[in-house]
């Protein structure tokens, strides 16, 4: 982590400080990350479904707060985004703006702001930055998460900016077998060329992700149901109250456990 960086912890609420309204400076001094989310991939490739489901919902969370605070990021990837603790921090604001500062998508050299990979189609039209590139951003680095690939993909900047602009990428559960297809459309609506398509705010993604991770939850926890849980006899009705009750705290036990881990 270097000196003047920026960080958000998931969950937390950070003072309201100087030099960026809403970001807390954590210097080297403060936090010792595990590492990034891209050493992770390179090590890993991609996450499993319920994982990169948690670790993308921190990220919004982190996003979701900035972009309260009228803060633009500008530059979201794996490489800012640091797992602390096992928990994901978004990192580097460095080129972030405020939304009633300069609204340029350039910088003072005239350079595009960002990485090409995780910018979006609006960046390379005469367009202002605001928080739906950082959501398309978003969405790139959550297919990568469930994929291992990028959505847009070139051997060559053009070629990239070529994907990015004109290119539909397949949806994630066409390539990973074990992503539900809900999953997958919600990744796809983060990254719709069509900004009112697109999703508006982090906060209206995490409405729609709560739900999927519930049902994961929830199937994980049937499939931990035993089988001398049913009874031979279905004809003793105390039994099967009995089996009923148990059934209903192993399906709502796991849950809980999840929630107080987060």
């Amino acid at each position: 982590t270097r000196r003047g960086n920026y960080a958000i912890p998931p969950k937390g609420k950070p003072a309201l400080e100087r030099p960026i309204a809403g970001l807390k400076p954590l210097g080297p001094e403060t936090v010792t990350p595990d590492e990034t989310i891209r050493d992770r991939l390179n090590r890993e490739t991609q996450f499993g479904v319920k994982d990169a489901i948690r670790i993308a919902r921190e990220v919004a969370d982190a996003l979701d707060y900035a972009h309260r605070h009228g803060v633009i990021h500008r530059d979201i990837k794996p490489e800012n985004i640091l797992l602390y603790d096992g928990r994901a921090m978004v990192m580097d604001f460095g080129i972030a703006r405020l939304t009633r500062a300069d609204t340029t998508r350039f910088t003072k050299a005239g350079f595009l702001v960002g990485t090409l990979n995780y910018m979006s189609p609006e960046q390379f039209r005469d367009a202002d930055v605001d928080a739906l590139c950082d959501i398309w951003a978003f969405g790139v680095i959550y297919y990568e998460f469930v994929t291992g690939r990028f959505p847009f993909e070139g051997s060559t900047p053009p070629a990239i900016l070529y994907s990015i602009t004109n290119v539909e990428p397949p949806a994630p559960s066409t390539l990973v077998p074990d992503c539900p297809e809900s999953l997958s459309q919600l990744i796809m609506k983060a990254l719709s060329k069509d900004r009112d398509l697109r999703y508006q705010s982090l906060h209206e993604f995490q409405l729609d992700a709560g739900p999927i991770l519930m049902e994961l939850r929830k199937q994980r926890a049937t499939a931990l149901l035993p089988i001398s849980l049913v009874p031979e006899d279905e004809s003793s009705h105390e039994q099967m109250e009995l089996v009923s009750e148990l059934n209903k705290i192993m399906l709502r036990t796991p849950i809980i456990m999840e929630m107080r881990r987060c």
